[in-house]
Parts: C-alpha cells; sequence; structure tokens
C-alpha cells in the first residue's frame, strides 16, 4: 500500500480524499467472504463509492493476493487501534520532573509567556485523563527529541491529541494545529531527525500519545518503544 497510492487518497484516521482506514474498518465489524470480496473488486476496478461521493482509480497492476491482503489490513485496523492505544502505560507530569535523561525533554510553561515551570525528560510520549493534565490547563508543553531511522523508507508519524497541537520534524511543521490533522507521511533515509512537539491542553481528560509506523510494522507503535 505505501509502494501504490493509497495512501495520497486515504489515512489511517485522518479525512482526506477518501475515507480514512478506521472508519472503514468501524463501519465492517463484522465482514464475511461477499464483503470482502465487494471491496477487493473495488480496489482492482476502481470506480465511485459511497464516501463523499468520490471516486477511486482502478489498480489493475495488483495481484489478487496482495488485493487480499489489502482488504484484511484495513478491516482489522479496528482492533489494532485498540490494542495500539493500550500499548503504553499513560504517564503522569510529575514523573517526567525525577528523569534526567530521556528521549524527549519536556518543559511547561505558562500559555504565552516563555518563562519555564516545570522541566524533565521521558522515553515516551504518553498522557492520558485527569492524573496527567489535571495541573496542565491554560499552559503550553513543548516536547524535543531526536528519534534514529535505522531502516530507510516510508514512516507513518501520527499525534493523537484532544488538545491543540503541532509536530515538527527538522523545523518543518507536519501536522498542523489543525484538529482536523493528525497524521503525516514522509520517505526517510537513515539518519537522526529532530522532533518538536507543541501542545495546549484543554481540559483534564486530554490524550496526547506520538507514535509512527515504520516500513516493517503492520500499525502504529508509540515512538520510545
Amino acid at each position: 500500500m505505501l509502494r501504490n497510492d493509497c495512501f495520497a487518497c486515504h489515512s489511517v484516521v485522518d479525512r482526506v480524499a477518501g475515507p480514512p482506514y478506521l472508519d472503514v474498518s468501524r463501519r465492517y465489524l463484522s465482514p464475511d467472504a461477499v464483503l470482502k470480496k465487494r471491496l477487493a473488486n473495488k480496489i482492482a476496478e476502481g470506480g465511485g463509492g459511497l464516501w463523499y461521493g468520490g471516486y477511486m482509480s482502478p489498480h489493475p497492476l495488483l495481484k489478487l493476493e496482495q488485493i487480499d491482503a489489502m482488504v484484511d489490513w484495513v478491516l482489522a485496523i479496528h482492533s489494532m487501534e485498540q490494542i495500539w492505544f493500550q500499548q503504553c502505560t499513560p504517564q503522569q507530569v510529575s514523573d517526567w520532573d525525577l528523569m534526567e535523561r530521556g528521549r524527549f525533554r519536556m518543559e511547561v510553561s505558562t500559555n504565552g509567556n516563555s518563562e519555564v515551570l516545570r522541566s524533565g525528560h521521558g522515553d515516551q510520549v504518553c498522557f492520558w485523563g485527569a492524573r496527567a493534565f489535571a495541573s496542565l490547563e491554560g499552559k503550553m508543553v513543548q516536547v524535543s527529541g531526536q528519534v534514529e531511522v535505522k531502516v530507510p523508507g516510508k514512516y507513518l508519524f501520527r499525534l493523537h491529541k484532544t488538545g491543540v497541537g503541532s509536530l515538527k520534524i527538522n523545523d518543518q511543521v507536519v501536522i498542523r494545529e489543525d484538529v482536523t490533522d493528525h497524521e503525516y507521511i514522509k520517505e526517510l533515509s537513515e539518519g537522526s531527525y529532530s522532533l518538536v512537539l507543541n501542545y495546549q491542553p484543554v481540559s483534564a481528560s486530554d490524550t496526547l500519545i506520538l507514535s509512527w509506523m515504520t516500513p516493517s510494522a503492520e500499525y502504529f507503535t508509540v515512538i520510545g518503544q
């Protein structure tokens, strides 16, 4: 799917030209052989769909077994999403204060003020619920660090956010503060890349997770695992 044009019109969670794959998976929670065949034919032959009135181009060069594998992957995303959310243990902001080393550095400042109120380090960006965000309403959170890419290829970055947040890779904004923007796909060569995440919590029930899908993975993993 990464080698073809699938992610030019679809994303996993964001709406692009076509429906997010997660929405497709949620629509067909109990797929049977007839449904899988219908979806496979849609990929192979293209045509108008049931989503947004768009048109999908045909893919005559794909083999049947490739298309079947693509259908199986899309339909399994709902289950993989549940597993992904349970991958990381939710952290507390106070945990970062106790850590002098880690993949990422985190700073908390007053909204509109550069004065750092709290700082620390950690190996993952995985926060949700009141234990993480109860003390952060009206604050700004910045997380910065480096990730090492050892396998060249296409990487999908995902910033799961309920507040206002953005992500930069090597000083380029790749995920905007827009509430509809959560994913970014980029061809990366071997090397080190800087990440800067800016986030403004809106409530104590916020969720903030930074993950990626590597070329060899079947779904997102939390960066740092």
